[in-house]
């Protein structure tokens, strides 16, 4: 399972669907606040790519748009 962002919902790999509460731009990055207030930070955003970043765990992962 991809991670997933449609519309105002975000799913991590095998998680269930959470909605987003905020999107705040950052000049190159975009910081996606969710309802429990976690936090993600998308970085680097192409049409076919992205750098997803949790300032929580330190994880940051390369992702690929899918068709």
């Amino acid at each position: 399972m991809p991670f997933s962002i449609e519309g105002s919902t975000y799913a991590a790999p095998g998680g269930r669907p959470q909605r987003i509460r905020k999107v705040e731009p950052s000049g190159a990055w975009w910081r996606v606040e969710l309802v429990d207030r976690s936090a993600f930070v998308l970085m680097d955003v192409k049409p076919n790519s992205m750098t997803w970043h949790s300032p929580a765990s330190g994880d940051i992962f390369e992702l690929r748009r899918c068709p």
